[in-house]
């Protein structure tokens, strides 16, 4: 399995340009189901050594501050960069170098041999969500080089499969896995086909349970383009679930619930406001019905969600169009 996590803060210029190539990288291997994970860490060390466990190949990216000319990349072994943890009372101080040494302790063989770090350094730390000229040129760079090194790791892997993964997934070989394996001897195409046939399956699979959408690892690759963020907007009973380009733009997180790459999305802000059919109340999974892609609108419709007296109380009014008639404005570009 090869891994891809970047980190940091979205909030603080080019500390955020591992966010960037993660969520650039997300949308440029939407359809690659061959060996390949992509998260966005933020600044959760903690995340870090949780995802990269099962991995054979880990990338991390993050920005640097080393006194080298801005836009500098540096590509470093990550046994350079492993370093013990001091405990503190901040989580925050556990950054992703602690969890290279914390995970190989902890998952031993079940954490990756091979890791790569990625540093580029920083123009700017100030409050801003936009990465400066210099850092832009170098993250584009890196993508490029990160996605030609995937290239040369899936050819090896379409000729030696990931031998846990398959263990794992030998109950389920029917099944388009999203966070699994390209099988052997297989045509990238038909895997793509494959992959578009059980996402349109997986429309059925939408669930509500305890306040929160569950949505299929394949659905979430695959219309929502495994990214990180989604708008929510209610429309008559109707609510709309778009993605969001970019980490600067801010939306519902989307939250990964195990391995295969299940999500889950909070619908708290928008229960605040709107009351759910009483079909889908309480703490039993209810399966939505009728769930689909609106190409028009870039987003998924789940139908029928809110009840009939809800429909115009509290819906948004931005720019001069309301929701409540049925009007949308483009929210990504």
């Amino acid at each position: 399995m090869y891994t891809i996590i970047g980190c940091g803060n979205a909030n603080r210029s080019d500390d955020a340009v591992g966010v960037h190539i993660a969520q650039t990288l997300r949308v440029r291997l939407a359809h690659q189901a061959a060996h390949v994970r992509v998260f966005d860490a933020g600044t959760a060390g903690m995340e870090v050594m949780f995802q990269a466990r099962g991995a054979s190949t880990l990338v991390i990216v993050d920005a640097c501050r080393s006194g080298h000319l801005p836009g500098s990349i540096f590509r470093v072994p990550g046994a350079e960069l492993e370093q013990t943890y001091s405990p503190s009372l901040n989580l925050h101080d556990f950054r992703w170098n602690h969890a290279l040494t914390a995970g190989r302790k902890i998952f031993r063989e079940d954490f990756p041999k091979t890791v790569t770090v990625f540093l580029i350094e920083a123009g700017s730390l100030e409050l801003g969500c936009e990465l400066t000229e210099s850092v832009k040129h170098a993250a584009h760079r890196v993508v490029e080089d990160i996605l030609q090194d995937i290239g040369q790791h899936t050819q090896q892997a379409y000729q030696q499969p990931d031998p846990s993964y398959d263990q794992q997934q030998s109950h389920q070989h029917e099944k388009v896995s999203l966070a699994g394996s390209a099988q052997p001897n297989v045509n990238p195409a038909k895997q793509a086909e494959a992959l578009t046939m059980q996402a349109g399956l997986d429309l059925k699979n939408l669930s509500i349970r305890n306040g929160h959408l569950h949505c299929p690892a394949t659905v979430h690759r695959y219309y929502l383009h495994g990214i990180g963020s989604v708008a929510l907007l209610p429309q008559q009973q109707d609510l709309l679930v778009l993605p969001l380009m970019g980490s600067s733009v801010g939306g519902v997180l989307v939250k990964q619930r195990n391995s295969e790459g299940d999500c889950t999305i909070a619908l708290d802000e928008i229960l605040q406001r709107h009351t759910l059919c009483p079909s889908l109340l309480g703490p039993a999974t209810a399966k939505l019905l009728g769930v689909r892609w609106d190409t028009e609108r870039a987003a998924l419709v789940l139908p029928q969600l809110f009840e009939v007296s809800e429909l115009t109380s509290g819906l948004p009014k931005k720019m001069g169009k309301n929701y409540a008639a049925g009007e949308v404005d483009t929210i990504y570009r």
